[in-house]
């Protein structure tokens, strides 16, 4: 009987983790980042490398920035056009949520730790260090 119950938890414990996974593609594609009173920011792409999780910058809803570059980054990014950087890597799935990530802030050029996640209809951007730090609130886009 035992044996009956690990052979059937054995064969079930894959899907489990690919519809974990799945659930974790849903932040994939285009979301518009939101300031602390909800204004469009900039428009940005989650995209997989792997299983890794990034995020690129796609527009700066901004017209006076949209030629901005990343002045104040301290790697391959500096100098480097906002619209089109990647500023968020490294982030993995770990059940409902990303991970472990990196993200940078283009106008200072600090980095953070991030996660991220979906509440409904919103993606939530939690960055800082350790429990210190700010979380964000992205929509999809509706134009």
């Amino acid at each position: 009987m035992l044996r009956l119950h690990l052979t059937a938890l054995l064969f079930t414990l894959p899907f489990l983790s690919s519809h974990v996974f799945a659930a974790n593609k849903a932040v994939l594609g285009q979301w518009d980042t939101l300031d602390g009173d909800g204004n469009r920011q900039s428009l940005v792409e989650l995209y997989l490398d792997g299983e890794e999780l990034q995020g690129r910058i796609v527009k700066l809803y901004d017209e006076t920035k949209q030629d901005a570059v990343c002045k104040e980054c301290k790697d391959e990014r500096q100098n480097q056009p906002i619209e089109g950087l990647v500023f968020i890597t490294g982030l993995t799935a770990d059940d409902d949520e990303w991970v472990d990530g990196r993200v940078v802030d283009p106008e200072t050029g600090s980095e953070y730790d991030c996660k991220l996640w979906l509440d409904g209809e919103t993606l939530k951007l939690k960055a800082g260090f350790g429990f210190i730090g700010q979380t964000r609130d992205w929509k999809r886009p509706t134009e």
